[in-house]
């Protein structure tokens, strides 16, 4: 696999709920977006049945950020009266997105739900909701800037043989491992590790900072 089709995978991702999000209003509000429309960016991903994606947003003048619960079909997603309110979650909830998705069982359908996950953390922000993922580029090759000789990288971690995003399965389930380049604030190289139970696409995903160099960017 390489970091290109995963890139290809998430920019489809990124423009399906795009092409789904209205503009919300100021305050708190429950998107009327239709998911299954992003979920048909990921071809080896489906719905589990009597599953749906409700969000709920929250809007600041000109910052955005987006909550994004798989829920039991007929539970109603409520907005807070105002601004001061606190979101209260749904009891009946899935803990994690993934737990609402089934896949082919293919490695590929384990990639694309780490990417589906993570990209619905951007769904609908702006400004100062945007995450640090929305930042992140995929990589399968050495950091860009300088390559790993040049002066001003300082490594945390060993610099890994193999750059490519992978799958290994084994009884235990399944590990998604690959790597981004961060460059908001300072300039980072990250690995990222998704751990899947075996028969579900609910996971426990950790990023790690590998390295730190030159380059950065402030927004």
């Amino acid at each position: 696999m390489s970091a290109a089709v995963m890139s290809d995978w998430r920019s489809a991702i990124d423009a399906a709920w795009r092409g789904v999000l209205s503009d919300p209003p100021e305050g708190w509000s429950v998107s009327p977006a239709r998911f299954e429309v992003i979920l048909a960016a990921c071809p080896a991903l489906r719905m589990r049945p009597r599953y749906v994606w409700r969000a709920i947003h929250y809007r600041e003048r000109d910052s955005a950020s987006a909550l994004v619960l798989g829920l039991p079909e007929g539970v109603d997603l409520e907005e807070p009266q105002d601004a001061s309110s606190e979101l209260i979650r749904p009891d009946r909830a899935v803990a994690d997105l993934g737990e609402s998705l089934e896949g082919d069982g293919s490695p590929l359908s384990y990639l694309q739900a780490s990417l589906l996950v993570r990209e619905m953390l951007s769904f609908g922000a702006a400004g100062h909701g945007i995450s640090d993922w929305a930042e992140t580029i995929i990589v399968d090759t050495a950091p860009s800037s300088g390559g790993l000789d040049a002066g001003g990288w300082r490594w945390f971690e060993p610099i890994p043989s193999d750059w490519r995003p992978s799958v290994m399965e084994d009884e235990g389930g399944c590990v998604v491992v690959f790597y981004g380049e961060e460059f908001l604030g300072q300039h980072r190289v990250c690995r990222f590790v998704d751990h899947y139970a075996p028969g579900t696409l609910s996971s426990t995903r950790s990023r790690q900072v590998l390295g730190v160099g030159p380059g950065g960017i402030l927004r």
